[in-house]
């Protein structure tokens, strides 16, 4: 993290390039165009003898099949890479303009653009892709709090112990005659304008648009202005990024906060004179504690042990601690009070009031009470590899959706000596979440995304931005190797049409799976919302058929109803799960003014 910590010339601190090389025109390689062609032929064939779907299997054998995953897309990456470099070898004057576009658009103009492109991108991925609606458990109970948070209260009274079978619902707390979400408030409080507004939906992608701003900035920071926009081109095909800031949850709050307490930690850390810096790393860091707390501790120890090591302590001045300690004690007095309003204690989270045995640690108890035994209760140091092993699996995948290669392209990075130091803090932050959650019970890929890991996203699209350098000073140097003229700029234009043919696959390989996945309607589905819209009711009460989640887990329908309850039980219509005649008769004496109606 040595480049942070200095200060720089921001005209001149660019990555290293390959040589000058001597101009003769447009002259075509046509015996290049060739040899490169038939590789990339050779290497594609060789990719097909290798598996492509991920293995049911544990222990060694899923790491060997996950070895072989990703020599197979390695194998088709390489493919591609080399496909462009074989079109540049005969023409690549015409590709020039997106160096321009990239390098040359005035700063202001493209993050406005680009923070626009990725705001309407996630908003596009929530409302269509996601039917602007929450789609699992635990959206469900963050948009319910969010919704307790609109109406001005932080808990609504819970329905009778009687009821509970008709209204209990995973995640959603009863505790001392009080009904609350049981996760950490930061998630609801960023959808309560939303709630306001009709369109809660909409408010992590606009987090989506501003994180691409903080984006940018982390990259120029660490590496330099090239790295910070290129890390916003990645960024925006990222389907990592699309899905974190298109769910209504607490991975797009918490990347936006924990990237903006790290790029001003580093700022503080360079010149601790400047009290801002401090200050909004510490309401940045206190606040992502309100979103995901297990995550900031993880994060905070790699970006702390290098800001203590590479601080100018001798700059570092009472008002300087100040500026830092006082807003994050603030944000800790929120964070109790929060829980002493919602559980009537201080020192025990809502999260903690609905299991017992959710806590770090491994043991055959670890996990949920009402979860079936075929989904494997207790944790072991032996599962907790395996879920590392579907992290990366994921994050190969689904951060740039060019395939499992992209493990390596990151990897390449830390064969640089430029910035190294700097790749190699990236490095640890990633595995300060991989660590922290090798001792949660699950594994919690959902969609193809390593959710987990999800807040360090910044550190790994400057990862990938360093493999791309790493790549580009290889292919450049293995074409002045042969000879060939302006191998500067034919290594770049063959790295733009390997990256637009990786798009083109993942169009058609990644992508198709990706949205298929987010268009699951196995606990939510939009059926009950549309049949509502098209048939208004009034002062009515609708039971959904469903089973219980305790008695049947992940296959409870009446979700799709709950969620559109106002938590007061005081809205135009009631939905509740149908539990058969004579039990509904119980919830109706409870409503005698609705009409029931049985949804079918």
């Amino acid at each position: 993290m040595t480049a942070p910590m200095t200060q720089r010339n921001e005209h001149t601190d660019y990555e290293p390039d390959e040589p000058a090389a001597t101009t003769d025109g447009d002259s075509p390689y046509w015996v290049g165009f060739a040899a490169c062609l038939v590789l990339a032929g050779m290497l594609w064939s060789l990719s097909l003898w290798l598996p492509y779907k991920p293995p049911f299997a544990t222990g060694v054998h899923l790491w060997i099949e996950f070895s072989r995953l990703l020599l197979h897309d390695t194998l088709r990456g390489v493919a591609i890479v080399l496909v462009g470099v074989a079109v540049s070898l005969v023409v690549f004057r015409r590709l020039a303009w997106l160096d321009r576009l990239l390098w040359r658009t005035n700063q202001r103009w493209f993050l406005l653009i680009t923070s626009i492109i990725g705001f309407g991108l996630n908003a596009w991925f929530s409302y269509y892709a996601l039917d602007h609606m929450p789609h699992i458990g635990d959206e469900v109970a963050m948009h319910f709090q969010a919704k307790n948070l609109a109406l001005g209260q932080f808990y609504a009274k819970a329905p009778p112990e009687e009821l509970t079978p008709f209204f209990d619902h995973e995640w959603i707390v009863h505790h001392k005659g009080r009904w609350f979400g049981r996760f950490f408030v930061g998630p609801s409080l960023v959808l309560v304008p939303g709630i306001w507004l009709g369109v809660p939906w909409l408010m992590n992608p606009i987090l989506g648009g501003i994180t691409i701003l903080i984006f940018y900035a982390l990259g120029r920071e660490l590496l330099n202005e090239k790295a910070g926009r290129i890390a916003v081109l990645l960024a925006l095909i990222s389907p990592f990024r699309m899905g974190s800031f298109g769910w209504m949850m607490s991975h797009g709050g918490c990347i936006l906060l924990m990237s903006l307490f790290a790029l001003y930690l580093i700022k503080a850390v360079r010149d601790p004179r400047r009290y801002r810096y401090w200050i909004i790393a510490a309401i940045a860091g206190g606040a992502a504690v309100h979103f995901r707390p297990i995550t900031v501790i993880a994060m905070s120890v790699p970006l702390g042990l290098v800001g203590a090591w590479r601080c100018r302590w001798r700059q570092v001045s009472v008002l300087s601690v100040l500026a830092f300690v006082l807003p994050l004690g603030c944000f800790a007095a929120l964070f109790l009070g929060y829980n002493y309003a919602v559980t009537g204690d201080m020192m025990r989270t809502p999260f903690e009031l609905w299991g017992q045995n959710e806590q770090l640690g491994f043991g055959p108890d670890k996990g949920l009470d009402y979860w079936p035994s075929h989904m494997g209760r207790g944790h072991t140091p032996a599962k907790g590899l395996d879920f590392i092993n579907m992290n990366l699996d994921a994050m190969g995948v689904s951060l740039l959706g060019w395939g499992r290669g992209t493990l390596l392209l990151m990897v390449a990075a830390l064969c640089l000596r430029w910035r190294r130091a700097n790749f190699l803090l990236a490095v640890a932050t990633i595995f300060s979440l991989a660590f922290i959650y090798f001792f949660y019970y699950s594994a919690s890929v959902i969609y193809d995304m390593p959710r987990y890991w999800s807040e360090s996203m910044a550190f790994m699209f400057l990862l990938a931005v360093g493999g791309l350098t790493s790549l580009r000073l290889v292919v450049g140097w293995s074409l002045r190797l042969f000879g060939v003229s302006d191998s500067g700029r034919r290594t770049r234009a063959g790295l733009w049409i390997a990256a637009v043919g990786l798009l083109v696959i993942g169009a058609g390989q990644i992508w198709p799976e990706f949205l298929a996945f987010h268009g699951n309607k196995i606990l939510v589905d939009p059926t009950v919302r549309e049949t509502l819209a098209r048939q208004p009711l009034t002062n009515a009460l609708v039971v959904i058929p469903s089973t219980w989640f305790r008695e049947v887990y992940l296959m409870d329908k009446s979700m799709s109803g709950f969620m559109l309850n106002s938590p007061n039980l005081d809205g135009d219509v009631v939905f509740a799960r149908d539990r058969g005649d004579e039990a509904n008769v119980i919830l109706h004496a409870h409503f005698p003014d609705r009409t029931l109606y049985r949804f079918v």
